[in-house]
């Protein structure tokens, strides 16, 4: 019997991000790494490419959950509604972010080799073949 795949996974050990840093990602008009030591470099930035990756197989956007703990600040996720967003046409306002429950703490913590003090994000993305590949 195969497993379906339901999501994938873009997990990194980072510093993760403040909830200043996490509000500013999803602002479409803000400069998000004003004097940041390092960024990325010729990147198409946070919002679009999040978009992207939100997408199925069949080019529908899904709803994105990114988890993120910076060491100055609280286990932060922010839920990413893309399909409602693309439906309804309306962008601002409708990401949440909220703190962590204990279950979701647990898995960014295990995901992590159990470090409590870990940082970083993950970024839980629905299953397709194309971002796959």
């Amino acid at each position: 019997m195969t497993k379906l795949i339901e999501f994938i996974k873009l997990i990194d050990n980072g510093i993760g991000m403040t909830q200043t840093k996490l509000i500013n990602m999803f602002d479409a008009n803000r400069e998000n790494h004003y004097g940041d030591k390092s960024m990325g470099v010729s990147g198409i930035g946070g919002i679009i490419s999040n978009y992207q990756f939100s997408k199925n197989d069949d080019g529908r956007p899904s709803e994105v959950t990114l988890y993120t703990k910076h060491s100055d600040d609280t286990y932060l996720k922010a839920i990413i509604p893309w399909n409602f967003i693309y439906e309804k046409k309306i962008y601002d306002g409708q990401i949440k972010i909220q703190g962590m429950n204990e279950e979701e703490i647990y898995t960014f913590v295990t995901e992590r080799n159990n470090n409590i003090n870990s940082t970083g994000t993950t970024i839980i993305f629905p299953y397709s073949e194309i971002i796959k590949e």
